[in-house]
């Protein structure tokens, strides 16, 4: 079997965001690599986004957009479509013998249970079907270049210990501008920090970035060779959301397999290019679970920095009295005095 016919399965994971899962799905439509199934899951959206994409895919709705976007071109296709579908009621079909080949696959589920429970129904359906050699993650707010995927598979075919396998990311709204290449983790303070953001984009440069720096790859386009899911087993379904990446990472290495970036599959992500945006953007919730998370990952595999991750709440927590942010405060109080054995149960509110 060549390269070129090594099944993949792309899973788009939706909440609240139908226009831009539309646009990412359209992009992946466009792509160039003819041999995988696109799996749509609507994470149980509060706000009609399973309604709204079942009405694209049945060609009775079409976001618009305006011309004058830059990358309109990845998603918009000059010819009509014709979207051979099937839609599954959350994991109903983990119960059925025979599973739909068509190009797309919609999953609706019934409940919220983070990041990673999403993406699990997608990689669940790949399992079943058990067709494939790799799975792409793809955040629903990306557009993936028209040879992405193919350079991915190319890549990853002549790395025989492949594990995970991720593309440059650049900013969406300013496509000159990298958003991450990979990223990097501090242990000690159980930190994260995205490679070479906000670089200008630059091929060579890449290309000349030590990959044995890479720490994780960024959920937001990371490929899994089949041998990874094997061995290492589903996404982690504890944090809810955040730092699912450093742990997918961390079971990639202690598995023996590698981690590295194809630096010619371009993806562009939605995330601002804004620092003052992203800062804006981290709202309570998220940065409950930023905090929570450092103590879930860090106890489950390196508890010998647990002191010094906890001092680090503690800095945390310093550092938002001084702004006068009384509910992150709050936030962090609630998890210092949560007992480590509890602190998994710990949600926010």
């Amino acid at each position: 079997m060549s390269f070129s016919e090594k099944k993949v399965y792309i899973v788009v994971l939706n909440y609240n965001n139908w226009i831009d899962t539309i646009a990412c799905a359209k992009s992946v439509l466009l792509n160039d690599y003819e041999n995988f199934q696109l799996i749509i899951v609507d994470n149980a959206s509060t706000d009609g986004s399973a309604r709204r994409i079942k009405r694209w895919l049945d060609e009775e709705l079409e976001p618009w957009s305006p011309k004058s976007d830059s990358l309109r071109d990845l998603f918009i296709s000059p010819l009509g479509r014709d979207i051979e579908y099937e839609c599954y009621e959350d994991d109903t079909f983990l119960k059925q013998n025979s599973l739909s080949s068509k190009k797309v696959i919609f999953i609706r589920s019934n409940k919220n249970d983070g990041y990673g429970a999403g993406n699990n129904l997608g990689i669940k359906f790949a399992l079943m079907k058990n067709d494939f050699e790799y799975i792409w993650i793809l955040n629903n707010d990306t557009l993936v270049t028209k040879e992405a995927l193919k350079k991915l598979i190319f890549f990853a075919e002549e790395k025989p210990d492949a594990g995970l396998i991720g593309t440059t990311l650049l900013f969406y709204d300013a496509p000159d501008k990298i958003q991450a290449f990979g990223g990097s983790f501090n242990y000690l303070m159980a930190v994260q920090k995205h490679n070479l953001a906000h670089r200008e984009f630059a091929m060579p440069k890449l290309k000349e970035f030590n990959q044995k720096r890479l720490d994780y790859i960024i959920g937001a386009s990371m490929l899994m060779s089949k041998r990874y899911i094997q061995k290492a087993g589903l996404m982690p379904e504890e944090y809810f959301i955040y730092f699912e990446e450093i742990d997918i990472a961390t079971r990639c290495k202690r598995n023996n397999l590698d981690i590295s970036i194809c630096e010619e599959a371009i993806v562009y992500h939605k995330e601002s290019a804004s620092i003052e945006a992203q800062d804006q953007k981290l709202g309570s919730f998220s940065d409950f679970y930023a905090m929570r998370n450092r103590l879930v990952f860090t106890k489950k595999f390196f508890p010998y920095f647990l002191p010094s991750v906890y001092l680090g709440l503690v800095l945390s927590m310093l550092l938002r009295m001084k702004r006068g942010d009384k509910k992150g405060v709050k936030n962090i109080l609630r998890i210092l005095k949560t007992p480590l054995s509890k602190i998994t149960d710990l949600k926010y509110r």
